[in-house]
């Protein structure tokens, strides 16, 4: 159809704090806390007569702290290379979202029902 475009736009934020602390040798405790949101936006345009914005959003989070492992390794080059595995972790995910439209004869705005539950857990590594 002429005059017809889609524009997508994808978002995404994420943050990680993770520290592990080395008690004796073999022993760590740690502490891990992460935050991933993403944003997706579709803009359906039909010439001058109907656009139609839709977005979703998703959120993860999670968080833990207890027994760690850290570990000192070198490499064949020389290299020395800190391994670590942190604590387990538990969290929740929930998304969301909405639908507009220019022209109340193509459509009727809404909000899509929020949702979200817990996420299974995990063990951080890096």
């Amino acid at each position: 159809m002429a005059g017809s475009s889609v524009t997508t736009r994808i978002v995404t934020s994420r943050n990680r704090n993770f520290t592990v602390e080395l008690i004796s040798k073999g022993k760590a405790i740690g502490n891990a806390e992460g935050r991933s949101q993403q944003v997706d936006t579709n803009i359906e345009s039909a010439g001058q007569q109907r656009t139609t914005t839709s977005e979703m959003a998703g959120l993860r989070t999670s968080s833990g702290s207890g027994e760690a492992v850290m570990r000192k390794l070198s490499s064949e080059t020389g290299k020395v290379v800190i391994s670590f595995t942190g604590p387990r972790e538990t969290g929740r995910s929930s998304t969301g979202g909405w639908t507009t439209f220019s022209n109340s004869k193509c459509g009727y705005n809404q909000s899509l029902p929020a949702a979200g539950g817990p996420t299974p857990q995990s063990r951080g590594q890096a």
